[in-house]
């Protein structure tokens, strides 16, 4: 794909599907060539940035719609659903826990969605402090192409419009409805309305008509298409399909509720071999008949715990988390299978219960095998090098894709097809719930009442009948499709251009024109004016930036130079420095040499001074010995003279001194 933001996958979807497609197998959902509208639908929301209003009577195939979009799109796209069970089964998440909204009503001018504090106000925090994003949630919201939004009918209006601020604001287009993003809604309105209890609506009905999605603010401003799927696939009978029309619309005739009424029989008890569902408009009904049901039977009863890994809050569970089984139950399959062997709404009989497989009987006969199966929680996330929304599996719920089918709300019904009905409708108290009990069974003779239905119990809001009748004629949408096509064309080609990729705007051009020739028109002239202005400024942007590209040349030549004369120095630096180096080793060598005769030296000097001192000691006694010894010379020398002197005397002395004894 060159468009940026193309992907070659429908993110929110299942790990299997995602492979299938990225291998390039057969698509499972084979277009049907008859279905005009399907095939109407899938050409306007893929070739088109048109928002959408897709809707059908029960039974069209909605759902098999969504799933065949899932293998076909390209846009980035994420899928959303306001409950957390139809969100998991849509391969999605639910519209709370994508945008972060709590479950409290808000107002068109609500101080929660403001950009701006008032200077009055004391409370100053906006929709900044009260919407905090990661940088990957900003980055999805940036990334998105495509909204879709399953079961529209119970999404409340002031959710719608939250929505649509929420991306004005964050995708920093304040001027384009849902910021830019194209909204796919699909659903029945005049199926299940969307919850609404009296406090809210008190709230509420100041600013809205009434609590449908169409009464948005930003809704109406949007002004979507309004397509309807028309071909019925789950009834062939001609008479029960325009019973069911005149339920859905509340045209009912006497001769119409006296048609109705003959499948009424009170003391009805259905044979054992035979798949009949309950539908009941109480939660506690069905509850209470399965659980007598199950008790009713004499085989033995397993518990079968499911398998939760990672963040799966137990709200999301799409079955049941402790699974009660016996053989023999009624059971509904949640699943549908690649081979088409069963279907989700599929009825049938346990026949065995193995530690990873179920045995059910279908009612033609037939004997399937059931693995467990692995439903996943996702989150969206923003790959910046791939520029495309992707998914990652958070958490995971293993269990049997099975439930206690005695009987089932009709609230949770929606979507399911029965090939047998008994129905207790005689407490409807809801827009549409009748409506929605007759037309999950595939045909009128397997339809049994438990209470006879009356005037009273159809309950269609006006509001609802108001809106529908807003369908437009075949001519007017094919209108609509060219143009939009075009507007679709129109807007890839400036975006090419803005890309400078000026072959493929040409081409995106050429496909526009081809749908709608605008070119007498004065906004194609002005638009074109104004491309070329553009270009004008390009080219003299260019001619700056070339001029500034040669002098940056010739600034790196310059800089190449100066680069290689440096490169020049260095290496005679480095080759001085290796010369250094060596003469610096040879002089500390010689230097440890010096060393180690000055440490030689050092030790002759102690010795010699050791000698000297020895030797000054010995010279100082021979000084002292030679004192001593003129000492005795001296006194020698005075007794000498004294000898001398007395022997001269003694010489000059005469006979008689000598007599005498005179000296």
């Amino acid at each position: 794909m060159n468009k940026i933001y193309f992907s070659s996958k429908f993110y929110g979807y299942s790990h299997s599907v995602l492979a299938r497609i990225m291998s390039n197998k057969t698509s499972s959902f084979t277009p049907d060539p008859s279905n005009k509208e399907f095939n109407f639908a899938m050409d306007f929301i893929q070739n088109t940035d048109k928002s959408v209003f897709l809707t059908g009577k029960a039974g069209t195939g909605k759902t098999t719609f969504l799933k065949c979009l899932q293998e076909r799109n390209k846009k980035n796209t994420i899928i959303l659903a306001p409950t957390g069970v139809a969100a998991v089964n849509a391969g999605g998440k639910t519209i709370h826990s994508v945008f972060k909204i709590p479950h409290t009503p808000f107002l068109p001018q609500d101080a929660r969605l403001r950009t701006k504090p008032d200077p009055a106000d004391l409370d100053k925090s906006t929709i900044y402090d009260h919407f905090k994003y990661y940088k990957e949630d900003l980055q999805i919201f940036q990334a998105l192409e495509l909204l879709i939004i399953d079961e529209i009918s119970m999404v409340r209006c002031d959710l719608l419009d939250v929505i649509d601020r929420l991306l004005r604001v964050f995708r920093k287009k304040f001027n384009q409805a849902f910021g830019g993003v194209q909204l796919l809604v699909i659903g029945d309105i005049l199926q299940l309305p969307p919850v609404t209890d009296y406090q809210e609506w008190d709230i509420l009905e100041h600013y809205y008509k009434s609590p449908y999605f169409f009464d948005a603010h930003a809704y109406q401003n949007l002004d979507p298409v309004f397509l309807q799927l028309k071909k019925i696939y789950r009834q062939q009978d001609l008479n029960f399909i325009e019973l069911l029309n005149k339920v859905r619309h509340n045209k009912m005739t006497a001769e119409d509720f006296t048609f109705l009424n003959s499948r009424y029989d009170l003391n009805f008890e259905p044979p054992k071999d035979e798949n009949y569902i309950y539908l009941t408009t109480h939660n506690k009904k069905a509850l209470d008949y399965n659980l007598d049901k199950l008790n009713e039977l004499e085989s033995e009863k397993t518990t079968i715990k499911s398998i939760v890994s990672g963040d799966f809050p137990s709200k999301l569970y799409p079955a049941d988390e402790f699974l009660e089984l016996k053989p023999g139950a009624q059971i509904m399959i949640l699943k549908n299978s690649r081979n088409l062997d069963y279907f989700n709404g599929l009825i049938g009989k346990l026949v065995s219960i193995e530690k990873n497989e179920l045995g059910i009987q279908l009612e033609n006969g037939k004997e399937i095998k059931l693995n467990k199966f692995t439903w996943e929680n996702i989150r969206y996330q923003w790959k910046p090098d791939l520029r495309k929304i992707e998914f990652e599996v958070i958490g995971t719920f293993t269990q049997f894709p099975v439930k206690l089918a005695w009987a089932i709300t009709v609230h949770k019904s929606q979507g399911l097809t029965f090939e047998k009905v008994m129905a207790d409708l005689g407490s409807s108290f809801a827009f549409g719930q009748v409506y929605v009990a007759l037309s999950r069974c595939t045909t009128i003779e397997k339809l049994v009442l438990k209470s006879k239905i009356d005037a009273g119990d159809i309950k269609v809001d006006p509001k609802v009948i108001d809106y529908a009748a807003r369908e437009r004629d075949a001519s007017y949408l094919e209108d609509q499709l060219i143009s939009s096509k075009a507007d679709h064309y129109y807007k890839l080609s400036r975006q090419a251009f803005k890309s400078a990729n000026f072959n493929e705007a040409f081409g995106f051009l050429k496909s526009a024109l081809s749908l709608r020739n605008d070119l007498n028109t004065d906004l194609f002239e002005r638009i074109i004016l104004l491309l070329l202005q553009r270009l004008q400024s390009y080219k003299q942007k260019w001619i700056k930036l070339f001029s500034k590209y040669t002098t940056l040349v010739n600034a790196h030549s310059d800089l190449e130079n100066h680069k290689l004369n440096l490169q020049e120095a260095l290496e005679k630096e480095l080759s001085t420095n290796q010369f250094l180096k060596k003469k610096i080793k040879d002089l500390e060598k010689k230097l440890n040499e010096m060393d180690a005769v000055m440490i030689a030296v050092q030790k002759k000097h102690r010795e010699t001074m050791l000698l000297n001192l020895e030797l000054e000691e010995d010279l100082d006694q021979q000084d002292q010995n030679i004192e001593d010894l003129e000492q005795e010379i001296h006194a020698l020398r005075v007794d000498l003279e004294v000898r001398e002197r007395e022997l001269v005397r003694s010489q000059n002395l005469k006979w008689y001194h000598k007599l005498f004894g005179l000296k």
